[in-house]
């Protein structure tokens, strides 16, 4: 697994140097919305990447009000041919699943490359849970709860997370709005992708002829056995360092009851020391000494009490 972020003007100033530095291996883009909207911020972005080698992704927020072909048209306007598009459907974007298919389908013909689409399963939901099937692999959102370092928060992704919808798979989780990353403002969206750089190079189509994933049902069934095991993997670390805390827990306890023992054995010493007698059986005698010297006992026969 590997994480990455989100950018817009929303979030304007982050130096992605220090992003990259800070353990995040990618970054997509705002770049276009509707057929007239230009991200500020875009064009800057995409440069600071390209300067450092950062894989890149840019996204497309589509809008229901706007036609399909204009949309297209101001994506070419804007993006580059060498950088993937991903297009944006959430509330705005309408119902029409043919639309958005015919959109991801002209943007390829012109030359783009579209390795996923970002469909929230809430939005998908509130829309009648259509099939997504042919679609390239879902950009999920399903959020974590609280604020702090992205690697922190990806460890409170659960593998539930992963399951796909509307007959299609998720590819990658923004799994975060609350990142607290190096060189950002606050709050950025994280996201994690399930495989290494070389894989999300082959994604982007990064010195690679053949973008994108492929689509096929023997590839899908791999790549969810591999999420599977990845996160079974995970599940027996996490048995395995409970295991280790565990006995360390019971070693402190030992230790502990080590120290009472001991205590004991000093008491009982001194005890002894005063006319006490431990015998065999674990009585206790409590012995008196009369005034002319000689001894009387008596036994209490209970083994874990004085007198």
């Amino acid at each position: 697994m590997i994480l990455g972020i989100d950018l817009s003007h929303h979030k304007p100033g982050a130096n992605i140097r220090q992003v990259v530095d800070g353990g995040y291996n990618f970054v997509i883009l705002k770049a276009t919305e509707g057929d007239s909207f230009i991200d500020s911020a875009f064009t800057g972005y995409l440069q600071q990447c390209r300067d450092l080698g950062v894989p890149v992704a840019a996204y497309h927020y589509y809008r229901i009000s706007d036609s399909m072909m204009s949309q297209v048209s101001l994506v070419e306007k804007v993006v580059p041919k060498d950088v993937p598009i991903i297009l944006d459907i959430e509330r705005g974007s309408g119902s029409a699943v043919g639309n958005w298919r015919g959109m991801i389908q002209e943007l390829v013909r012109r030359g783009y490359n579209s390795p996923l689409v970002y469909i929230p399963r809430w939005y998908w939901m509130e829309i009648g849970s259509p099939s997504l099937e042919g679609f390239p692999p879902l950009w999920a959102s399903r959020y974590v709860d609280g604020i702090g370092t992205g690697h922190d928060l990806f460890a409170r992704v659960k593998s539930s997370m992963w399951s796909g919808y509307g007959n299609n798979f998720v590819g990658m989780i923004q799994f975060t709005s609350s990142g607290e990353v190096p060189g950002c403002p606050p709050r950025i969206d994280v996201n994690c992708f399930t495989g290494n750089i070389n894989d999300l190079n082959d994604l982007f189509g990064k010195d690679d002829d053949m973008a994108g994933w492929p689509y096929g049902p023997e590839f899908t069934e791999l790549f969810e056995r591999a999420t599977r095991d990845v996160y079974a993997a995970m599940g027996r670390v996490d048995a395995a360092t409970k295991q280790m805390l565990d006995a360390i827990a019971r070693l402190d306890a030992g230790h502990d009851l080590r120290d009472r023992v001991i205590a004991i054995e000093e008491r009982l010493g001194i005890l002894v020391g005063e006319g006490v007698e431990l015998k065999a059986e674990g009585s206790i005698v409590v012995k008196a000494v009369s005034a002319d010297g000689s001894v009387a006992s008596e036994d209490d026969g209970v083994a874990d009490s004085t007198t």
